[in-house]
């Protein structure tokens, strides 16, 4: 973890010209320790509370945090509905080409239209923070399910796979590629169906904003050209479904 913490970056290479959070956000919280207090992601957390409002949404609680942002309920004040609003994280929200494509790329994910895919209703900026407005789904993420569902069936583990393969196809038919899939990216409904989440993160095959040497995604479920930072098809979120 030292090592980690400190290690300098190879004159050259991919790590020169990025530093440890932007490259591993997740994995570099979870390795060096760091506190709320020392994440990055706090200040454009404390806009939002400071505000409670983005645009025509109304932040009522937080959900959850991660390495690239933060979720909190809300309620959609046009049509009455609540809703799941993520905001980006400032260590990526800073670059105008990475907010350019998220937004890009955010508007062709909400396009998917599939049973196992979260969907994605509005997205936008606010006070120069972009945001991703998404259906608000009760349950939990597969990688809580499986702490309290030691002994599933195989059946049920066939049909949960099952579930996500169904979403990816849909969305590599569309061109799209996930390239974060986890077990924290993946949701179980309270009625036992299957949804896979942050597609608003995904890289359009076409896209021609994707940077070589940028990672994104989480270490453990990478596949190898993902990791060396190069452009990836939807083999390799093959590759991280296992």
């Amino acid at each position: 973890v030292d090592s980690f913490r400190t290690a300098p970056a190879k004159s050259g290479s991919m790590l020169a010209s990025h530093n440890w959070y932007e490259l591993f956000p997740s994995c570099f919280i979870e390795a060096t320790g760091m506190t709320e207090q020392d994440d990055p992601t706090l200040p454009m957390e404390e806009l939002a509370v400071a505000t409670s409002r983005l645009g025509r949404y109304e932040l009522l609680d937080r959900l959850g945090k991660g390495g690239m942002g933060v979720v909190y309920r809300a309620r959609d004040t046009k049509l009455d509905r609540l809703v799941a609003i993520k905001l980006l994280s400032a260590a990526v929200q800073d670059d105008p080409q990475t907010r350019e494509r998220f937004l890009r790329e955010a508007q062709s994910a909400g396009e998917l239209n599939h049973r196992n895919i979260i969907k994605i209703y509005d997205f936008g900026e606010e006070a120069g923070r972009a945001f991703i407005v998404m259906e608000l789904l009760e349950g939990c993420s597969l990688s809580d399910f499986l702490k309290t569902h030691i002994d599933l069936s195989l059946e049920r583990k066939i049909e949960i796979l099952v579930g996500m393969c169904e979403g990816l196809a849909f969305s590599h038919s569309r061109s799209i590629v996930h390239r974060d899939l986890k077990p924290a990216n993946l949701f179980i409904t309270e009625d036992g169906q299957v949804k896979v989440l942050d597609f608003g993160l995904a890289r359009i095959a076409s896209s021609n904003l994707t940077r070589t040497g940028f990672v994104f995604g989480t270490p453990d479920y990478m596949s190898p050209e993902q990791v060396r930072g190069k452009v990836v098809d939807e083999r390799s979120d093959i590759f991280s479904v296992g």
